[in-house]
């Protein structure tokens, strides 16, 4: 596997709660159809309400205590491409948002070191679903 066929640099950003859930929105908007920029999870839950137009319902971000809300106007730590965080078309949320850190690995090296890192068992936790992204029809 080259990593020079579609390989994103990984950036930590400082981003706001608000920021986070319309980057969210934005990754949903195609839902129910398929997409490409549906963005895929680790370090908090959402789910998504199927309206007439998709929408983020609880965003909750993961602590030593456990889930909590997040807060709209809190900053946070985030882990992503770069293509998420300000060079793709499809997700602009993050734009505003400050580099903390740019060009650190592509993502193929994260996967890569994070799966060496686990070492020869795959743990548990991943052999079924995290329940990270909860898709809800809307109520009326």
């Amino acid at each position: 596997c080259s990593s020079d066929l579609f390989a994103n640099d990984m950036c930590l950003v400082r981003a706001t709660g608000q920021q986070i859930k319309s980057v969210l929105a934005e990754g949903a908007s195609h839902l129910p159809d398929e997409f490409g920029g549906f963005l895929q999870v680790s370090g908090l839950r959402y789910e998504v309400i199927l309206d007439s137009m998709p929408r983020i319902g609880k965003v909750q971000v993961e602590t030593s205590q456990g889930y909590t809300e997040i807060i709209d106007d809190q900053f946070y730590t985030v882990g992503t491409s770069s293509y998420v965080a300000y060079a793709g078309a499809e997700t602009k949320s993050l734009r505003q948002s400050e580099i903390i850190i740019d060009k650190m690995m592509t993502d193929d090296e994260a996967v890569m070191k994070y799966i060496k890192h686990l070492g020869s068992e795959i743990p548990d936790v991943y052999r079924t679903s995290q329940g990270r992204i909860v898709i809800r029809p809307a109520t009326n």
